[in-house]
């Protein structure tokens, strides 16, 4: 039980969250979100349509789409971290996935785009110093998984990081892929 909470604490503490503090999403979207994304998340067609209810109420079309982006690629970030901390612990060194590398460049770009306030303004800077710290944190985060990783702790004395651990924390990221994918595309498909 216990490692399984640190397994979720862990994927999840290595992506910036989309919190730009000047767009107020309702609490209904961000719960279906965090229900999705769960561990043990689910969504369902009800699920969906009050999500897209809610979404298209909320926001703009052009709002949705650079929301939308951001968390697909966010969820992205998450997998290829331990997709890389995979092939770090198989090649004894720091290997980082070409996605990683991409999506380490598009995240603030993306996140940008979310930003309601004109590009010049004193609040657009502040959201934007604000996601930037907080992605500098998450980026040494992962470095911290992938330097674990690639010295190969003795899977038997470390409970943080182990062949089984990354096992398991690529399927959780898959899945939550699928899920919050099945969740921002527009149309409902069983």
């Amino acid at each position: 039980m216990f490692k399984n909470m640190l397994l979720c604490l862990m994927i999840f503490a290595f992506t910036p969250q989309a919190e730009v503090h000047a767009i107020d999403y309702p609490p209904e979207l961000k719960e279906i979100f965090y229900r999705t994304t769960a561990l043990n998340g689910s969504v369902t067609r009800e699920m969906h349509d009050e999500f897209w209810d809610i979404l298209n109420q909320s926001l703009t079309k052009a709002q949705i789409g650079n929301y939308a982006a951001y968390l697909l690629d966010a969820q992205d970030y998450q997998k290829e971290i331990w997709v890389s901390a995979k092939l770090s612990y198989k090649n004894g060194k720091v290997v980082r996935t070409c996605k990683l590398i991409v999506l380490q460049m598009v995240l603030p770009i993306r996140f940008e785009l979310m930003i309601p306030f004109p590009k010049n303004s004193a609040e657009y800077t502040s959201e934007r110093r604000t996601y930037e710290r907080k992605f500098k944190e998450s980026v040494n985060k992962a470095n911290g998984i992938l330097e674990l990783a690639a010295n190969r702790p003795d899977e038997w004395k470390n409970d943080l990081i182990n062949w089984s651990q990354i096992k398991k924390a690529i399927a959780h990221a898959e899945d939550r892929c699928s899920r919050v994918e099945k969740l921002l595309t527009e149309t409902w498909h069983d």
